[in-house]
């Protein structure tokens, strides 16, 4: 993925994290605007989903393969160290 694209979607994400943090509408109840927001709906759905029932398969999934992500008490791990751990 390039970075820009990187980028854009992460301001994206956190735009609506925000909105939907900051308003009382829900998740699934946000409208997308364009085809990246919808995608982006759709993988935050998929991710809480999986959280919420503990469905690590599909928990694993909705993380991105190169990515660093916060765990236990701040220590980042990558995907696969997620993986191995859970």
């Amino acid at each position: 993925m390039r970075p820009l694209r990187y980028v854009t979607i992460m301001l994206t994400l956190l735009i609506v994290s925000m909105s939907i943090a900051c308003s009382q509408i829900t998740l699934s109840d946000y409208q997308a605007r364009n085809q990246a927001e919808e995608e982006i709906k759709t993988v935050l759905l998929e991710y809480l989903d999986a959280k919420q029932r503990f469905d690590i398969g599909r928990y694993l999934a909705c993380l991105h393969d190169r990515g660093r992500f916060h765990f236990e008490c701040g220590r980042q791990l990558s995907r696969g160290e997620i993986g191995q751990l859970l």
